[in-house]
Formats: C-alpha cells, structure tokens, sequence
C-alpha cells in the first residue's frame, strides 16, 4: 500500500471517528477538495475506493492500418532529416499539408510508442570549447541576426522566425540604469510601466531589393568531426587543428573574401569568397 492511500484511509477513519473536515486536512496537509474527493469514493461502496483509477482509456480508438503506416514513415523520415521537427505536433501538421485527415496528436504518440521510434534525448554535454564573443563598442555597430524553423503551432501551421536586433541596445537596456527612470533599466521601466510593443502591420513586406553594403557579417561556427564550414549553404574544408573548435568566419563584403578567426579572434587565414556585384 502507498503512502498516498493510507492517507485516504487515515482520512476518513478520522472522519468516522467524529473529527472535524477542516482538523483532517490540517493534520494531514491536504485540501477540503482532496478530503471531499476521497469521501465521495469511500461513500461510492467500492472496497478499493482509496486506490488510484488507471487513465488508460478502456476502449481506445482502433487505429486505421494505413493511416497508421503513414505516420510510421512520416516518423521515420522526419528522423533522418538533420534538425528535423520529429515530434507528433509536427507529423499532425505534415498529414494536413498532404490533405490527410490526421489521427488525434495523442493517437500519433501511441503509434510512435507501439512501433519503437521514441527518441531517447541525450543529455548535453559541454565540451569546454570558449564561444566567441563579438566585441561591440556603441549602438547600430553590430546588429544580431537568428533564422530558425520551421516550428509548429497547433491549429495553425509551419511558421519560421527571423529576427534581427541592435547587439549595443540588447546590452544597453538590460544593464544602464538611470536616475530618470527611478534608478530602473530601460527594460524593467518598460515592464513596469507596462508598455506596449509596436509591430508591423500585416500587409508589411521586407524588400528583396537591397544592395549588399561595404561591411563586415560576422558567423560563428563549430567546427565539426567533417571539418565543414557551412556559409549559407556554400561549404569549406577546415584544417584539423580546429576540429571541434568555434571559428568566427567574418565575411568582408567590400574585399570579397571571408577571413577566418580563432575563437580569442586570432586571425588563422582568409578564403576567396565572390558576392554578386549590382
């Protein structure tokens, strides 16, 4: 017997006895809606009330055979695809996109579990590899770009994110305080005062039409046992030395060649690199 059912036991016992609801929930921790639940299961004649109910479903839905083998190969699919969305929220949105009718995401689940093909996460490891740090040194000086995707959204679809911010004015509103802002970061004055963020409109279009500016594009990356550098698709072979190490790869756009750093930003050697010219 649990722990858990000698409490119920317990409860009511004291409950025959003549104590007081709110007395038995003191002494036992628990709420009036706990107590009341177990008295409802008690009063119900059942010999094993104090016992937990299985959730198993008693009748599950029989699953359609076909169907059924379609999510197996969605699944395994999606398993072999590097970075891949495997989870059943992401199979539910790929049957929809075929213009099949998908089973319910916990059906999925079972049919993942029933054929094996539950993924076991490994545990993170740091390889004690530095990441480089981007030295900024004022405002619109160094803009951070992320592109992720795609990721799944329950009743409504694939979407991917791309996002771009002020490297300086991340750090800038997280860590300057001032007196006019009652000794607050603009961030904290922000949820304190609880304003509201401006977004663009839906109609909004970003233009494809923009020239690539003189500069500089900084990528950080680590440095794989294929000793591959990837820049947009486009790849480089990389001397052994730097196998599982970050590299800065800093595209110089009014050079045309991408020059290749350590990670404490030593200068290691440069590669030819052409961009389209207007």
């Amino acid at each position: 017997m649990t722990e858990s059912e000698q409490k119920r036991i317990k409860a009511i016992q004291l409950y025959v006895s003549g104590k007081k609801v709110s007395s038995i929930c003191n002494n036992l921790n628990k709420s009036r809606k706990w107590f009341y639940k177990w008295k409802k299961r008690y009063d119900s004649g059942n010999k094993n009330w104090f016992k937990d109910r299985s959730r198993t479903p008693k009748h599950p839905t029989r699953i359609n055979e076909d169907l059924e083998k379609l999510v197996i190969k969605m699944r395994k699919e999606l398993m072999e695809e590097k970075y891949a969305r495997i989870g059943p929220q992401t199979i539910h949105w790929e049957l929809k996109r075929l213009e099949v009718e998908p089973p319910s995401l916990s059906t999925i689940k079972r049919i993942i579990k029933k054929n094996n093909l539950i993924v076991k996460k490994t545990k993170y490891h740091k390889k004690g590899t530095p990441y480089p740090n981007i030295p900024i040194c004022g405002p619109n000086v160094v803009n951070q770009v992320d592109f992720w995707g795609p990721r799944y959204i329950t009743g409504d679809g694939r979407f991917y994110s791309f996002n771009i911010s002020d490297g300086f004015i991340e750090y800038h509103n997280n860590n300057y305080r001032y007196s006019p802002l009652g000794g607050k970061t603009p961030n904290e004055a922000f949820k304190r005062d609880r304003l509201t963020k401006e977004f663009f409109k839906d109609d909004y279009k970003i233009s494809t039409d923009m020239p690539i500016k003189d500069g500089y594009i900084h990528i950080i990356r680590l440095i794989r046992s294929d000793l591959k550098l990837n820049i947009f698709g486009e790849t480089f072979n990389m001397p052994k030395t730097l196998k599982y190490e970050y590299v800065v790869a800093t595209i110089c756009t009014d050079s045309h060649m991408i020059r290749i750093y350590d990670s404490q930003w030593q200068s290691l050697f440069t590669i030819p690199y052409k961009l389209p010219v207007d």
